[in-house]
């Protein structure tokens, strides 16, 4: 997810714009991303809801970044 994530920007609460090419494989497989797509809480791309995962990943690095 690491990786992942450095290829979106937040542009506001929960919502993520793809900012470089991006790969991640889910269990339906590999999904592509190209930049300048957005990403809504609720909208499902490929069957996954990318902003609530970027969400997740953006609120654990601040509790670690906390800690």
């Amino acid at each position: 997810m690491d990786k992942f994530i450095k290829n979106f920007t937040r542009q506001g609460e929960g919502v993520w714009m793809c900012v470089r090419r991006a790969e991640y494989t889910s269990k339906q497989g590999r999904i592509e991303f190209v930049p300048g797509t957005t990403f809504s809480p609720g909208q499902l791309y490929m069957g996954i809801d990318v902003a609530e995962m970027l969400e997740a990943e953006h609120r654990r690095r601040l509790l670690q970044r906390r800690l």
